[in-house]
């Protein structure tokens, strides 16, 4: 439009009597052509920020179809929570009331419990003072029972068992000693009289050489 415009003026040029001259005519041309950039610059700029703003539109669509999303979801889970609750509340209320029926019909047996703990605390304490006394006594009952089983026979049995086996390893080492030095033959014993003369030699009471004789026959 605007070099249709220049070929007018130019075809014609010579005739300034009949309007503006070719050089006003350029003049208001570059203006027009520069009106007309500016106006293009800001239409592409106006473009340009409607294509930004419809793009910025399109996020918060999304965001804000993801906060509904959101919402929804949030307002069903408290829905089920509130219903669950209801339920949960519901269920302590008869477990309450199942509580307090066992508290009433408990009551009875709560007491004999506590007349029953009474009565063994009672017997605890008697069996108490009775241990501390026999504690107390044990001294002289441990003491008479040392005496008792060392003047028993069942002691004195012991004790010359003890004595004549120990008398007995001493007479046969001193025989072994005696073999390995050549002072007695190999084959040598001693009889049973004679362990009882040896016995007698060493010194042990009569009662232990008669049992320690008896032993070795």
């Amino acid at each position: 439009m605007v070099d249709e415009e220049q070929k007018r003026l130019k075809s014609s040029g010579g005739s300034s009597s009949q309007g503006p001259s070719y050089a006003e005519l350029q003049k208001e041309l570059k203006k027009t052509q520069d009106m007309l950039k500016a106006e293009q610059k800001k239409t592409a700029d106006q473009a340009h920020t409607l294509a930004e703003l419809e793009r910025q539109v399109k996020t918060l669509d999304r965001k804000i179809s993801l906060a509904t999303d959101r919402k929804k979801t949030a307002i069903a889970d408290l829905e089920k929570k509130n219903v669950e609750a209801r339920g949960l509340e519901q269920r302590v209320k008869e477990l309450m009331e199942q509580l307090d029926g066992e508290k009433a019909s408990r009551s009875g047996e709560a007491i004999k419990h506590k007349d029953k703990l009474k009565t063994l605390q009672k017997s605890l304490e008697a069996f108490q003072a009775a241990f501390k006394e026999y504690q107390e006594a044990e001294p002289g009952r441990v003491s008479a029972l040392k005496q008792q089983h060392i003047r028993s026979n069942e002691f004195s049995e012991k004790v010359c068992e003890r004595m004549y086996t120990a008398f007995e390893l001493a007479i046969s080492a001193t025989k072994d000693y005696l073999k390995s030095k050549g002072q007695l033959p190999d084959a040598a014993t001693i009889p049973a009289e004679d362990y009882v003369a040896l016995l007698a030699a060493l010194g042990p009471p009569e009662a232990d050489v008669a049992c320690c004789a008896a032993r070795s026959a």
